[in-house]
């Protein structure tokens, strides 16, 4: 199962231009100065501001040396009215692993795959704050712990060290409690530290990827025995990580949504 995570991941760092971007030179501070925080900042939100997007992405867990979960795929959608996606999404996970097309119009999700095709009601707004068509956000420049920046054939890259749990807990709390292999978790208990922010520009200041890596701290449950024996609360550690790579964006992008009367609803 690790090999074929570890395949995966390299194939989708070659098509995305994640790794190997050839840094050529690179400074690095303590502190990010308002006018390179403003660069920054303008080419994410000028990426949320177009809701026409073709896009990578890639979203893993890792406990230790094993991958509790790992997702990657590739998605054309529109976050506009009306909302429509179509994209191809592989997953991997314990022993299992799945490879779907996807797509998503009128408020409801579809999906193909090995075990037949199916639909069911999904939440406009629920679909929005989705993984894999949210909008991004970087932390605030006031917590920024550390910044570097390097220029690289894939172009500038910046690197923040900070934290945004809000923005964490949006892209990894649903994948976190479900595939942390936890009995009980006591989801009030956890906590997000050591993130780290990059952002990959153009020449125009445009945003070409952007990723982001954390660390979750997770409580399970303290299990009952009837003998009395306390074992006390159970700790988890999980690295976390949320790969995008932009391919095209606006009038661009096609979304090819396929004729759904095959499709079984399952509510």
């Amino acid at each position: 199962m690790k090999r074929i995570v570890l395949i995966l991941l390299a194939a989708l760092f070659m098509l995305c231009g994640c790794g190997g971007d050839g840094e050529e030179t690179a400074s690095e501070k303590s502190t990010v100065s308002a006018d390179e925080y403003a660069l920054i900042s303008h080419a994410v939100q000028s990426f949320n501001e177009e809701n026409r997007r073709e896009v990578s992405v890639i979203l893993s867990l890792a406990k230790g040396e094993e991958n509790a979960f790992f997702t990657q795929g590739g998605y054309s959608y529109d976050r506009g009215d009306p909302i429509a996606m179509s994209g191809k999404t592989t997953q991997v996970y314990g022993d299992g692993g799945s490879t779907s097309e996807v797509f998503y119009k009128a408020g409801a999700y579809y999906y193909s795959g090995k075990d037949g095709k199916f639909y069911e009601s999904f939440d406009r707004q629920l679909f929005l704050e989705q993984y894999l068509c949210t909008n991004i956000t970087l932390c605030p420049m006031e917590s920024v712990r550390g910044y570097r920046k390097a220029e690289t054939s894939a172009g500038t890259k910046y690197v923040l060290n900070g934290a945004e749990e809000k923005f964490f807990k949006l892209l990894f709390d649903e994948s976190l409690f479900y595939y942390s292999g936890l009995k009980k978790p006591i989801e009030e208990k956890t906590e997000y530290t050591d993130g780290e922010f990059t952002v990959v520009t153009d020449e125009n200041g445009g945003l070409v990827s952007f990723s982001v890596k954390c660390k979750a701290v997770l409580y399970d449950t303290e299990p009952y025995y009837p003998t009395g024996y306390t074992e006390g609360e159970q700790k988890h550690v999980l690295d976390l990580s949320y790969e995008l790579s932009v391919k095209a964006l606006g009038d661009k992008v096609e979304i090819i949504v396929p004729d759904t009367k095959e499709y079984t609803f399952l509510g």
